[in-house]
């Protein structure tokens, strides 16, 4: 590399595509784990790239819109880069979305008990509310 700036630039892409691999081996797809080989893996790897693309761009505008700590743990002051990608929280969003759904009767029984947790509950419904209208 000629300068320090260059092998920067070129370091951040990698821990770009670094974490693309986790998201697509590990993190969600668990790619390595079907054991598919030619057409029926290359048909794989062409949805998993349109499914990829839309919870990367979902996790993109959540973490736009400042909702994204929700979802994901929020990034530490010791880190220099994001624990969870782009990717990891617009595919956890659907299931948060979910989960809140299953419980909001279970919830609406708690804040029964303890009122006083009601400013926190709104909070977390106005981010629910900024998740669904993105996703």
């Amino acid at each position: 590399m000629s300068s320090l700036q260059a092998a920067t630039r070129a370091y951040v892409k990698r821990m770009g595509i670094e974490q693309m691999l986790r998201d697509c081996k590990k993190g969600g797809y668990h790619l390595e784990g079907t054991g598919l080989k030619g057409t029926r893996l290359i048909a794989l790897l062409l949805v998993l790239t349109l499914a990829y693309g839309a919870a990367t761009w979902v996790g993109q505008k959540l973490r736009q819109r400042g909702v994204a700590h929700y979802i994901a743990r929020p990034p530490e002051s010791q880190r220099s880069c994001a624990r969870h990608s782009h990717f990891y929280t617009g595919l956890y969003a659907y299931s948060w979305v979910k989960f809140a759904d299953t419980c909001a009767d279970l919830v609406a029984a708690l804040l029964q008990l303890s009122p006083g947790k009601r400013p926190f509950y709104q909070r977390g419904q106005r981010a629910m509310s900024l998740i669904r209208s993105t996703l």
